[in-house]
């Protein structure tokens, strides 16, 4: 299916009450928008399996960053869920807002840790390259850490920020 035909299919299940409104405007963002491509043909196939309720979970809005970072559940899709491309807009936030920030500074740091949560490491992985792109020098600890030790050596490598990738 592509990507006309799938979001014609997913204003119907708007329509036919299997969608929310607002999860078929997040769909058509990940179907046209080219930041999104990688994922289209993903997005299209779950339409055209009709995996109508898990799509509305993942798409109905987008995941919010709270105090506790950004929290939900994981699948590989959708703006209300946690994945490469939620994780990757979060680092892409801090990064710009640290380097917003700090105006001028060219020296900007970052510790990332990890926990053993399912995928940890991978997203923490994900971070530093998104961090390094950003023109930050990057500590990774390479070893499951709680979060205090996170704490502890952004304090200890006078670092400017610090990302913990943990379910907790």
């Amino acid at each position: 299916m592509n990507a006309t035909d799938a979001l014609a299919a997913a204003k119907q299940a708007s329509i036919d009450g299997k969608l929310s409104q607002t999860a078929v405007e997040n769909i058509e963002c990940w179907l046209t928008e080219n930041r999104y491509a990688e994922y289209r043909d993903q997005v299209a196939d779950e339409i055209a399996q009709q995996k109508w309720q898990a799509l509305d979970d993942a798409f109905w809005t987008i995941i919010p960053f709270g105090t506790g970072g950004r929290r939900g559940r994981m699948y590989p899709i959708g703006s209300n869920a946690i994945n490469d491309r939620t994780i990757g807009e979060s680092a892409q936030g801090l990064a710009d807002y640290v380097v917003q920030y700090h105006k001028g500074q060219k020296d900007l740091s970052c510790v990332i840790a990890y926990d053993t949560r399912h995928k940890s490491r991978h997203f923490a992985e994900l971070c530093a390259g998104i961090m390094v792109a950003a023109g930050f020098k990057v500590y990774f600890l390479d070893d499951y850490r709680a979060t205090p030790q996170l704490s502890y050596a952004v304090r200890y490598k006078h670092c400017d920020c610090g990302i913990m990738v943990t379910a907790s």
